[in-house]
Parts: structure tokens; sequence; C-alpha cells
């Protein structure tokens, strides 16, 4: 039993807490399960000329600074509200639903502040020199649910036009010198 307790606590690591929510609360599973349509702001979050780094560092140096990195921004966007979707690469996924704030326009602010101070602490994360950070962010509808066959492996995550706006504003925001934050 002692075995199964740790290797709970284990794998909830891996585990973002969107599912933890959704798994806590039935109401929130069965919409998840069902899938929602719902308002959100999404916020990309990803290092500029990062492929050229991969090619001149160590992996474990990288691992470590991207851990760091990841680690300080995911800090600032939950410190506001934000939820981690998820991580892809060096890029990050968050969300800000507007049924955590009082209202969509504070769910979009709370956005708009954690992206200022992502830009302002990212210093504080290194990473070296010669690193900034892109940010797009978008709001609109997303699809909201559990995605993914059961036998390999389910996913709690949004997807739509939204995410995909978010993701391409990143990528333009990475591509401005000293990284911008594009909306």
């Amino acid at each position: 039993m002692a075995e199964g307790v740790r290797q709970g606590r284990l794998l909830s690591h891996f585990v973002s807490d969107s599912v933890k929510e959704v798994v806590r609360s039935k109401n929130r599973e069965i919409a998840a399960k069902e899938g929602e349509a719902l308002f959100v702001t999404a916020l990309f979050c990803g290092l500029a000329d990062f492929k050229s780094t991969i090619k001149k560092e160590k992996p474990e140096k990288l691992i470590s600074e991207i851990n760091q990195y990841l680690s300080g921004m995911a800090k600032v966007i939950r410190g506001n509200g934000g939820r981690i979707d998820k991580f892809i690469g060096e890029k990050i996924l968050a969300v800000f639903d507007p049924r955590d704030f009082e209202s969509r326009e504070a769910s979009v602010a709370a956005c708009v502040r954690a992206a200022a101070s992502m830009r302002e602490s990212f210093g504080k994360c290194l990473l070296g020199t010669g690193h900034s950070i892109g940010i797009g962010i978008a709001s609109g509808e997303v699809l909201m649910g559990i995605l993914g066959p059961p036998k390999v492996r389910l996913e709690f995550t949004v997807i739509g036009d939204t995410v995909n706006l978010a993701s391409r504003l990143c990528d333009v925001a990475m591509k401005e010198s000293g990284g911008k934050i594009v909306m």
C-alpha cells in the first residue's frame, strides 16, 4: 500500500492542475468528458531562437535551464490566476478562464498582467545570455475537454482557433528583437 501511495505521489507531478480539478469534481469530470465550448484567454510563451541553442549546449545544461525557466514562468502564470494547460518543449500554453475571475475582462487583464510579469521576471530565470521570450495572447471560444484514446493516453486540454492564434502570435513575438508580447 505504501508503494502505491509513493507511485501516486510521483505520478501527480505529471498531471496538470486542471486534470486534478476534474478528478476532484464530479460535475467538472462530466463536463470534461462531454467537452465544453468556453470563452477563455489563451497565452503561449516560447523561447526565442531556441533551436540554435539546442545545437550548441549540452543536454544536461539545457534541461536544467529549461526547467528553471518553465518553473519561473509557471509560478508567474499561476500567481496571476492562470492555469498551465501544457508544456510543449520549451513553450507554455496557459489558460485564463473567466470562471476563475469576476468577469471576462478580469481574466483578460490577469493574463496581460501575467505576460508583463513574465517578461520582467524572465531575466531571473536566466538561461544564459542572449535569450528572450515571446508571448502571444488571444481571447475567444475554445473547446475544452478530455481528448485521446484511453488505452494510449488521455489529456485534458483546450483546442480551437483561439489557441492556434495565440500560438501564431507567440511565433511572431519571438521573432521580434528582444521578444515581445503580441495580442
